[in-house]
């Protein structure tokens, strides 16, 4: 009796909820890489000090300064991500997802000097990619614990008709419901009835596409080839495509009633942003460059289209079937990343080559979410956010360093970077690549070829709970290879 009159008053109850973004997205579009060429990319982008180079652009703008010649580049790129994912005490599957790009195309318009010891300036205009978004998860395996737990929690002390996004979905669909209609403590599940210490099958699919495409507007003038001093417009373009996939199943029929949950959450977010970037090259002598650039925070405004759906399989001596519920919108935000300084070396070898390091300084703390610009609805879910990633986030400190050897009119290269973890907990994420290239260097004409890996470990989590310990612990061992070809003209 208590499952029809849960799923007809489920009928009169309308979800007007957001879609509440997370600390995961704050980092998503805070954590860069650094894209471009692939002379860039081979030296494992430790190129704030040298110049001369589209990709280094995006890292100190003083570069554009040390061109001599104007130029034309492109570099299309193929990237590969492969995932193996480890459900903690069950087992690990595998995923590749590949995609192919254009990692940067860009003009760069050289000027001899105009006085005032200007001995050269240059003007830029194109795109480089500076995040690539694409990859896909996926796990399997026995474990305890259930998704509803989730959904309890939520609901625990509010009433059916005021349940917040996921557990009306889930009352909707006769996932969660009240033991005593009356009593808001009383919210409990099929699985909790029946111990909550059965081994429940669990398995999820997460496909993510997208990236972040930045528009440079750059200028850069070289005084006396001693000092370089720059500047840049920074336009990001943003779009991600997630789907979720998530299914709990009670293969052992242990537990009444229940037979098996599907959960899909999709999840469209496209935007605009903008940003500045200022730097200096001081030439201390033929052999020695320093430089400094800072990149002013990103303003974001950002748009998700979200569409949820849960499906409930049961069996009892009413009911016997699949009951869905579903919820779909779109929610316009604002959203500003982190500030970002760089100081860099970099030790030229004559004509033999170079060696090079970047130390980039990024407190991810400060990234913020603007829920209330245009009204103050969800003035508490913004404090709410933000006050998650001041609490989950910290400074990080990004090293890369690198080098080229040049042979006659050939090049090779190779660099090395890590990125400092931006959690409060140093052991949950960590980023170390390394790279390889080569190129070829003609009178008016360049082409280089890099090979970047990425090795990513990270821990994920499918649903979160008052106490961690009760939840779900996946262990994502990531790979992203990067395959790349610039192309250059100059003229």
């Amino acid at each position: 009796m208590k499952y029809i009159l849960i799923f007809i008053s489920s009928i009169l109850i309308y979800t007007s909820n957001i879609s509440a973004q997370t600390v995961e997205d704050a980092i998503r579009y805070s954590n860069l890489n650094v894209g471009g060429t692939a002379r860039t990319v081979g030296v494992g982008g430790a190129f704030g000090a040298l110049g001369a180079d589209f990709g280094a652009i995006s890292i100190n703008p003083a570069g554009l300064g040390m061109y001599r010649t104007s130029e034309f580049v492109f570099t299309p790129s193929f990237f590969i991500a492969n995932t193996d994912a480890e459900l903690v005490g069950a087992g690990t599957e595998s995923a590749t997802k590949n995609n192919f790009n254009l990692n940067n195309i860009g003009v760069v318009f050289h000027n001899d000097g105009s006085g005032f010891d200007m001995k050269s300036s240059g003007v830029a205009i194109g795109f480089n990619r500076l995040a690539s978004f694409n990859r896909e998860v996926y796990y399997e395996g026995a474990t305890l614990g259930s998704l509803t737990d989730r959904f309890v929690q939520e609901a625990y002390g509010f009433s059916s008709d005021n349940l917040g996004f996921e557990s009306s979905l889930a009352f909707n669909a006769g996932a969660i419901y009240q033991l005593n209609p009356d009593d808001n403590n009383s919210w409990t599940t099929d699985y909790l009835d029946s111990g909550g210490n059965q081994m429940l099958f669990k398995n999820q699919r997460i496909t993510q596409e997208g990236s972040i495409n930045e528009m440079v507007l750059g200028w850069g003038a070289n005084y006396n080839h001693k000092f370089m001093v720059g500047a840049t417009i920074g336009v990001p373009f943003i779009s991600f495509e997630e789907t979720r996939t998530y299914i709990e199943e009670d293969t052992e029929d242990q537990i009444d009633v229940f037979n098996e949950l599907l959960y899909q959450q999709t999840l469209e977010t496209s935007g605009v942003g903008i940003n500045f970037k200022v730097g200096m090259v001081y030439r201390i002598s033929q052999m020695f460059r320093l430089g400094l650039a800072v990149h002013s925070p990103t303003g974001m405004a950002l748009n998700d289209t979200y569409q949820d759906s849960l499906s409930y399989d049961l069996t009892t001596t009413d009911l016997n079937g699949t009951f869905e519920a579903d919820s779909d919108g779109t929610f316009d935000y604002k959203l500003s990343t982190p500030w970002r300084a760089i100081v860099s070396g970099a030790v030229i070898i004559g004509k033999s080559g170079f060696i090079s390091a970047d130390v980039e300084y990024v407190d991810y703390a400060f990234a913020n979410f603007n829920y209330t610009a245009d009204n103050n609805l969800f003035e508490e879910e913004e404090e709410e956010i933000n006050t998650d990633i001041k609490n989950a986030l910290t400074s990080a400190i990004n090293l890369r360093i690198g080098g080229e050897y040049a042979i006659k009119k050939f090049r090779l290269r190779a660099g090395f970077s890590t990125a400092g973890s931006y959690r409060d907990q140093a052991d949950v994420e960590s980023i170390q690549t390394i790279s390889a290239g080569l190129g070829y260097r003609a009178n008016y004409f360049y082409t280089d070829f890099a090979f970047q890996r990425a090795s990513i470990r990270e821990n994920y989590s499918p649903y979160r709970l008052i106490d961690p310990a009760l939840g779900q612990s996946i262990l994502n061992d990531i790979n992203n290879s990067k395959i790349m070809l610039t192309i250059g003209f100059k003229f």
